[in-house]
């Protein structure tokens, strides 16, 4: 876990106070993903994604500094965040000046929605500052006006348009799931990736649909065994588009030691084996996993909903 630094980034930030002498800032969070339980393109040709919300955070405090330095933010390279609390303070008619500070432990550019979770934790620390009332899919829209978002706003798992920034179902809570990762190194720039993907026929739309039926069906009956079928099948699928080289590895180890199922970052660089946080015999399987990634060479991290 992360910390926002207790000495202040630039002079702007320091004992930031009200008329009443009190510090005066606005603060929020937004969890990342693990890449997605399912992602494809359904029958009627509408993207979609599947979240898979995990516990790596991005935190933000919002100041509203001084009028003539307008909006900044720290560290510089967010502007994305940037983007995001101009067009939100424009849409509110609010001052267009302030600071965002903004922590994250989210690896960047590797699909755990490293990006989507900066916007969501900038708005929110904006809307706690001003004490304004946004809805999820409200924020879900906007957020898709600076880049396609990964749904980090909703708390739960959603079936999400990424483009436009809507909701097609809302499966609800998941089960609690562990998950044994690893990271095959290099970066994705989502966007740039979109563009080079292939088309999907109708044939494939069609098993896509019909995975995220299983699915949806299998988060509402808490099946977890069933929940790592369908992510299996999408890694599997994702092959095509962007080929994780140790799928086959991770699907072999998954099996040999009683793993849930495989489950990617369809557009990064992670792939993860599934396990259900409740099963007694987590901790063997989680060691035994563990060593046999070791063993060839791989460095395992772990992840929870």
């Amino acid at each position: 876990m992360f910390e926002i630094p207790s000495e202040p980034l630039i002079d702007i930030l320091s004992e930031p106070q009200d008329s009443s002498g009190l510090c005066h800032f606005g603060s929020g969070q937004s969890c990342c993903t693990f890449g997605e339980l399912l992602q494809g393109v359904l029958p009627n040709g509408q993207d979609f994604l599947v979240t898979l919300p995990v516990q790596r955070y991005v935190s933000a405090k919002f100041y509203l500094g001084e009028e003539e330095a307008g909006l900044q933010v720290c560290p510089p390279h967010k502007t994305k965040a940037l983007a995001l609390a101009h067009a939100l303070l424009s849409c509110y008619q609010l001052p267009l000046h302030g600071v965002l500070e903004i922590a994250s432990d989210i690896p960047e550019s590797k699909g755990l929605a490293s990006s989507s979770a900066d916007l969501v934790a900038a708005a929110r620390a904006i809307i706690d500052h001003y004490q304004v009332c946004i809805s999820n899919e409200e924020l879900a829209r906007m957020l898709c006006q600076i880049e396609p978002t990964d749904a980090v706003m909703f708390p739960h798992c959603v079936a999400f348009h990424q483009n436009i920034g809507h909701v097609i179902a809302d499966l609800g809570a998941l089960p609690e799931l562990f998950i044994i990762a690893h990271d095959e190194g290099g970066s994705v720039d989502t966007v740039a990736h979109k563009k080079t993907l292939p088309g999907t026929g109708s044939a494939e739309r069609e098993q896509y649909a019909h995975l995220l039926a299983r699915l949806q069906h299998a988060v509402k009956q808490r099946d977890c065994q069933e929940i790592g079928h369908v992510t299996t099948m999408s890694a599997i699928l994702n092959q095509r588009l962007r080929p994780n080289k140790y799928l086959s590895l991770f699907v072999d180890i998954c099996e040999q030691h009683g793993g849930l199922g495989v489950v990617v970052a369809h557009s990064g660089t992670y792939i993860g084996i599934l396990l259900d946080a409740n099963d007694v015999q987590l901790a063997e399987k989680r060691a035994a996993i563990e060593n046999v990634l070791s063993a060839n060479g791989l460095a395992p991290e772990t992840f929870h909903t």
